[in-house]
Order: C-alpha cells, then sequence, then structure tokens
C-alpha cells in the first residue's frame, strides 16, 4: 500500500524556554542560523520532495505569518500555511486545529527545531506500517528524530483542547517504530543552537 503523501505538518508552537533570553524575540524555529532562519533551512531540505507545508504555531505566530510570506515569495513553487493556535494546545491539539488541511490518511509531522537527514525519506516511506495510528522515527539509538507519520484515525484519540502527542498518547496508542541509520541535530539546547551557529555541526 502507498500514499501520495501532499503536505507535511511542522510543530512550531513552543516556547523554546531552554533558549531563553533568544526566545523573548524570536520563535525558536525562526532564530537565525548562518544567516537564514532555521525553519529556511529544514523547509529547503524538504522542498525537492514536498511542496506544501503547514505550520502548526501558537507562541509569536504573527511572525510565522511573516515567515510564510518570506518564504513563498522566495519559492513560488511551494505554498506554506500558518495554522495557529489562539490558546495553548499541545501537540496533539495543534494538529486536530489544523486537520482542515489534511487531504490524505496519511500525513508527515516533523519537529520545526530539528533537522534529520532526508536521504532517509526513501527508506521511512517504504517502511510504514499502515496497520498502526502512528509510525515513528527513531535513529540507532532509538531516540526519536523528529518525523512521524500519523492516520487521521488518530484524531478519535484525542480532542482539541491540550493534549500532548509524546506524553498523553504515550502507551495508549500502539506504534510502529522505523529505525533509521543516520544522526539528527536538535536546537533545543543552548549548546546544540551554538555549534549550528559556528558551523560544528
Amino acid at each position: 500500500m502507498e500514499y501520495n503523501f501532499k503536505e507535511v505538518f511542522v510543530l512550531v508552537g513552543g516556547y523554546g524556554s531552554r533558549l531563553a533570553p533568544l526566545t523573548y524575540i524570536y520563535p525558536k524555529p525562526l532564530l537565525i542560523i548562518q544567516g537564514k532562519p532555521f525553519l529556511e533551512i529544514l523547509l529547503d531540505s524538504l522542498k525537492p520532495r514536498f511542496k506544501r507545508f503547514i505550520l502548526c504555531s501558537g507562541y509569536k505566530s504573527q511572525m510565522f505569518d511573516d515567515f510564510c510570506c518570506y518564504y513563498t515569495s522566495k519559492n513560488p513553487e511551494t505554498e506554506v500555511i500558518n495554522s495557529i493556535e489562539t490558546v495553548k494546545l499541545g501537540t496533539s491539539g495543534a494538529l486536530k486545529n489544523a486537520e482542515e488541511h489534511i487531504s490524505t490518511e496519511y500525513f508527515i509531522v516533523i519537529n520545526g527545531d530539528t533537522l534529520f537527514d532526508t536521504d532517509c525519506l526513501d527508506y521511512v516511506l517504504n517502511n510504514i506500517n499502515y496497520s498502526f495510528l502512528i509510525n515513528e522515527v527513531v535513529d540507532d539509538k532509538g531516540i526519536p528524530v523528529g518525523l512521524r507519520i500519523l492516520s487521521k484515525g488518530i484524531f478519535h484519540s484525542f480532542s482539541r483542547f491540550y493534549s500532548s502527542l509524546e506524553e498523553d498518547l504515550c502507551g495508549v496508542v500502539p506504534k510502529n517504530i522505523i529505525q533509521i541509520d543516520s544522526s539528527f541535530v536538535d536546537i533545543g539546547t543552548a549548546e546544540n543552537y551554538q555549534k549550528l551557529v559556528i558551523g560544528e555541526l
């Protein structure tokens, strides 16, 4: 069974408290890395395969409106939509809030602060188990890389109110694990962010 994945949902709603005070001004995915917002680097890595991105934003959401205009002006073949949480919803609630933008039974969700090796995508998409509501990608140490493939059926497991995909569904909804032999970079810590800024990661 194969699906034609049309869009990627990007979770960008967090406060980025571990990177304060930098995130008092910019939300974490829009912090500058070597002259570009990190989110631009992330979307550029996925752009050869996907042309539609849904940003699930909350904190400083108006800045993601500006980013959508900025990115699509540079990449007119790409559509970037900002789905805004007016109240804090958590990762599950943010996806439920953006449900209207899902055009296929299965959809891709990525973290907006994590960069993974996109060369693994063919392997991942060819190893999805469609009998599971959640397919989660982990590295060779079993650590999630910030990439999941979800079924729309997952929405029966949580509401639009605050809920966390990582915490509230852990151990509740069975998931298929897809292990890849590659690394990933999470800018969620000051140490990793500084290493990216100076090009050490």
